[in-house]
């Protein structure tokens, strides 16, 4: 099939510094077999938390979850921070989960759905995704995968989109998964801006479309009420319906979000 993610080689011409300035970027002045093994050791890209908030502020998910790229459980925490049954796999030890689960191998789903942030490269992102369909069409679940923006609009990708169509596809911007604080990632690689595509058994047709915005997303969701409504700044922008019973409910063409309760607690 055709490939849904650059390929190892694309993405070492993307991460070929530019003429002029490799003298001034301390990270351009490494070999490429450096930079690789600095940049994607096992594929190990973390997704930061507000790229699952977003993903949840618009999709439910009725039954388990398996996450089965876990990593350091970026994704499976958040999950199960909104209440819901995570099961979290991973084929290498990061101290997340159970180790050593070669998702590729399973003959078995282990739960309803699946959600990850899956590996890239050599056309693993591929793989997982064809994978994870299989598995769904089994359980009735959804398929939701953080991919590269890019992964939509390559010319040997057009086919297999149109044959495949997810569901619904979410833009999400300024989201970086990257693997180490103390440093900042390259320029190129801050560049890359991703999206959700969902998949269920069940879809026909086109794919809707969305656009979901990351700041949005990038405190934890308010429990205590009270309290947040002393510390108008602890609002997070999110859908938070089910937290506020007693208060009149918006349009049901709109989201409700705290931003017009801010007004009220000045």
């Amino acid at each position: 099939m055709s490939a849904l993610v650059f390929s190892f080689e694309a993405f070492r011409a993307s991460a070929r510094p530019s003429v002029g300035n490799r003298s001034s970027n301390p990270i351009a002045m490494l070999s490429f077999e450096e930079r690789r093994a600095r940049n994607i050791a096992d594929n190990f890209y973390p997704t930061p938390p507000e790229a699952t908030r977003a993903l949840l502020s618009v999709e439910a998910f009725d039954g388990p979850i398996w996450e089965p790229a876990c990593g350091e459980g970026h994704i499976a925490h958040v999950l199960a921070e909104a209440g819901l049954d995570v099961i979290a796999t991973d084929l290498n030890d990061r101290g997340y989960g159970t180790v050593g689960v070669d998702f590729l191998a399973q003959s078995a789903m282990r739960g309803k759905h699946i959600v990850t942030n899956p590996p890239y490269g050599n056309g693993l992102a591929d793989l997982f995704i064809e994978k994870s369909m299989e598995f769904a069409r089994e359980t009735g679940g959804k398929v939701a995968m953080l991919l590269n923006l890019n992964s939509l609009c390559h010319r040997s990708r057009t086919t297999w989109w149109r044959s495949h169509p997810p569901a619904r596809i979410y833009a999400i911007d300024s989201v970086v998964c990257w693997s180490e604080p103390d440093r900042a990632p390259p320029r190129h690689f801050a560049a890359n801006r991703y999206y959700w595509a969902v998949w269920t058994p069940d879809h026909v047709g086109p794919s809707s479309f969305w656009w979901l915005s990351a700041a949005e997303f990038r405190e934890p969701v308010v429990t205590d009420f009270q309290s947040s409504l002393s510390n108008p700044r602890s609002f997070p922008c999110q859908t938070v319906q089910t937290l506020l019973p007693s208060l009149p409910s918006p349009s049901p063409s709109k989201p409700l979000s705290f931003a017009w309760l801010r007004q009220l607690s000045a």
